[in-house]
């Protein structure tokens, strides 16, 4: 004669093989979430490949938010000039890394001028540096076309498809890449920016890659 003991111990052991596969098939997607945030989190995973350290820049014409003029690749020639790419007015700690930068004076001390650049309208930008004090350049790159030949779509920041990351490409007097940097967090200080480019210093005196 079977117990009742046999006889309710029957659905359990049926449950258990539904109830290691729920478990594994768990296991499974957090591991693929966890590896798919750490790839998208790798400053390097630019989709596009930008100009290498020592080329000219890649030519642009855009409109400056700002100032409401059209602004070329010809504006950078001159002098030094740091830009950031960022995802723009939807990110507030992108926004506040601006006016920090345009502020802290680090940049004017060593005659560098900031340009900004957002894969967005310049309706949109004009009113963000309106509720920022923005007062430096900031491209509207909408159709990303600068982001692209520059190698900045998802590169640093949250790396978002189709935006700018959080990164920085500081361009020579004579229009050459002497610099480029990209950040997995959404803000950098002022100052550990310049020492991050100031160790980047080669003996020849051309930055390298950050």
């Amino acid at each position: 004669m079977v117990s009742n003991g046999g006889q309710g111990s029957t659905p359990e052991v049926r449950r258990r093989p539904r109830l290691y596969w729920l478990a594994g098939t768990a296991i499974v997607v957090t591991l693929l979430a966890v590896a798919t945030t750490v790839a998208r989190r790798d400053p390097g995973k630019a989709t596009t490949v930008g100009p290498a350290i020592g080329n000219t820049a890649p030519s642009f014409q855009l409109v400056d938010a700002v100032s409401g003029q059209q602004l070329s690749s010809d504006s950078l020639r001159g002098h030094k000039t740091l830009l950031f790419f960022s995802e723009g007015p939807m990110c507030q700690a992108c926004m506040q890394q601006i006016v920090d930068l345009q502020s802290s004076g680090a940049l004017s001390r060593n005659k560098i001028q900031l340009m900004s650049v957002a894969v967005d309208g310049p309706e949109d930008l004009k009113s963000a540096t309106q509720q920022y004090g923005v007062t430096t350049s900031f491209l509207a790159d909408a159709d990303g076309t600068m982001s692209t030949a520059y190698g900045m779509i998802a590169h640093g920041g949250m790396a978002m498809p189709g935006m700018d990351g959080h990164a920085f490409m500081l361009i020579g007097p004579d229009g050459k890449v002497l610099w480029h940097h990209a950040i997995t967090t959404m803000y950098i200080a002022p100052k550990q920016l310049m020492q991050t480019m100031g160790m980047a210093m080669s003996p020849s005196g051309m930055m390298g890659n950050g």
